[in-house]
């Protein structure tokens, strides 16, 4: 084959580039806006507090309720629970860190990072916990 048949092939995209649009993709299509308010550790046995030193953002994440399997000792008892998460691109999100507040600015509901999990890639999973109810 001559040079020319080779700048005839279309070039490839990896695999990595096709995951980072696919995260880009769903929060763009299912996202809704989210506030960080960043918290840091209070002390032991006190609850944890703003931290002044890190600035509060808005980012976009796709907000869901993971459902889980538990099992109670018996292969056919099952538990479902569930579980909140976002899922950001890791960019949207710096300095994210356990113990942070999240604001979802829909409904007011407010959480604390449980586990930021980065997927190696651009996306990042946030798993959460919520705190108090919303105020109807």
């Amino acid at each position: 084959l001559s040079y020319g048949a080779f700048m005839s092939w279309p070039s490839t995209v990896s695999w990595f580039d096709d995951e980072a649009r696919s995260t880009q993709g769903i929060v763009e299509e299912f996202g809704e806006m989210f506030t960080l308010l960043p918290h840091t550790s209070g002390g032991v046995n006190f609850p944890r507090r703003a931290d002044p030193s890190r600035a509060s953002y808005d980012f976009s994440a796709a907000f869901e309720l993971t459902p889980k399997d538990l099992s109670l000792g018996l292969e056919e008892v099952k538990v479902s629970t569930r579980s909140p998460c976002l899922t950001a691109l890791i960019c949207d999100v710096p300095g994210i860190r356990q113990g942070d507040r999240i604001l979802r600015k829909l409904n007011g509901e407010l959480f604390e990072v449980v586990e930021p999990k980065p997927d190696g890639l651009s996306g990042i999973e946030i798993h959460l916990v919520q705190l108090g109810r919303a105020k109807q």
